[in-house]
């Protein structure tokens, strides 16, 4: 049996002034982003009922080609663990490799964030990103209108591309950017979205 076969509750795409409301009320989670990200995917995958979703993170190489990847940019802050240098990046990369077992009705999602290494130190590693909650809310609101799209025919929506307010004080360094130097060679796609 397909998944577009199953009778489902009504479903809608998100609402981009609901995630605004709700974003301003979870910025008390700044401290522990893990429930930003897993209690946002869970409310919204739970509209997929009886299907069961889950989130996890992937730390490895991308997927076959069995999965679908849904890549998002945000903007996110970054703390330089070496020199205590911070700043912030418009360019805050999330890949999402998700697909759904029809025998078992779950589906699940990787993700994997990608950091950039100081200006300043220039150390050989790079800093994690730490995620704003109303980007977190958007790329999940994204991510659930794509798994949507993929499995239970959804129009396609529009991709919220909109950011958190900020004026960058330089140009994005691809230097010193990790998903920049691993998209050379595995996500070819990614370039127009660096531009």
């Amino acid at each position: 049996m397909r998944t577009r076969d199953i009778p489902l509750k009504p479903m809608r795409s998100v609402d981009p002034d609901e995630d605004k409301k709700i974003g301003r009320s979870l910025s008390c989670y700044t401290r522990n982003m893990e429930v930003v990200w897993h209690g946002e995917f869970n409310r919204l995958c739970q509209h997929f009922f009886p299907h069961r979703w889950y989130l996890s993170p992937y730390l490895g190489r991308p997927l076959n080609y069995q999965w679908y990847t849904f890549t998002d940019c945000a903007k996110v802050r970054f703390l330089c663990k070496f020199c205590d240098h911070g700043w912030t990046s418009m360019k805050g990369r999330v890949v999402f490799n998700f697909q759904f077992n029809e025998s078992s009705l779950t589906g699940i999602v990787f993700f994997r964030l990608f950091g950039q290494k100081c200006q300043r130190c220039t150390p050989e590693t790079f800093e994690h990103a730490m995620w704003y909650p109303e980007e977190v809310i958007k790329v999940i609101g994204n991510l659930f209108n794509r798994i949507g799209q993929e499995y239970y025919g959804f129009y396609r929506p529009c991709v919220r591309v909109d950011r958190r307010p900020g004026k960058p004080q330089a140009k994005h360094n691809k230097e010193c950017c990790q998903a920049c130097a691993e998209s050379k060679n595995m996500f070819p796609e990614w370039h127009d979205l660096h531009r």
